[in-house]
């Protein structure tokens, strides 16, 4: 099985859609890789930009709703992906997606929070406007605004506020959102979030 799973692995970066079609009697459609974090076939389709075979998954019944073993599911992907249509797929499906949204890893990571730990735009922005929670925090207290404020992501700060995230919440080390705007020197910001809080 170890060297089908590797050749499953080429057909999905080669965009071999053919090869996935003529093996289908070998593998399930949500099929894992346990070298790689059991992801599902979906989930490591998905989660490679150069690969469109996430679509052939879909429309064979891929099961959206299943995680990997940290925990990340189809939006953590699309988010390591950077596609942002890829959300758009997800969102499209039958099922209703939105209850995705805002599925947290096992440290607590939600896809709107690893699209700012790895300065994600347009996936930001897509989460944010699909109600993704500002204020779900991670296992350490970071909610999105903490990093965004530590990064010097101004856009994501403001966005996050106009979006209802709480600047009085504090991580597990008692880390507000101006005090790791302050220590990332991030001045802009850390007088932004001075005169929300204070005026």
């Amino acid at each position: 099985m170890e060297n089908f799973n590797e050749l499953l692995k080429d057909a999905i970066a080669c965009n071999d859609i053919h090869f996935l079609e003529m093996n289908r009697h070998k593998y399930d459609i949500n099929h894992r890789f346990p070298d790689e974090d059991n992801d599902t076939l979906l989930l490591y389709s998905i989660g490679d930009s150069q690969s469109d075979t996430y679509s052939f998954f879909i429309e064979n019944g891929a099961d959206i709703t299943l995680v990997n073993d940290l925990g990340e599911g189809v939006f953590h992907s699309i988010v390591y992906s950077g596609l942002v249509e890829r959300m758009a797929d997800i969102i499209n499906q039958p099922l209703n997606a939105i209850c995705l949204l805002n599925t947290q890893t096992k440290e607590g990571v939600t896809p709107l929070l690893l699209s700012v730990l790895l300065e994600k735009n347009d996936i930001f922005d897509f989460l944010l406007k699909m109600g993704a929670d500002v204020n779900l925090s991670d296992n350490t207290g970071n909610s999105p605004l903490h990093p965004a404020c530590f990064q010097g992501h101004k856009e994501m700060v403001s966005r996050l506020l106009e979006n209802g995230a709480n600047l009085r919440l504090k991580t597990h080390k008692g880390n507000y959102p101006l005090a790791l705007a302050i220590n990332g020197d991030h001045d802009e910001i850390a007088k932004y979030l001075f005169h929300r809080i204070y005026d």
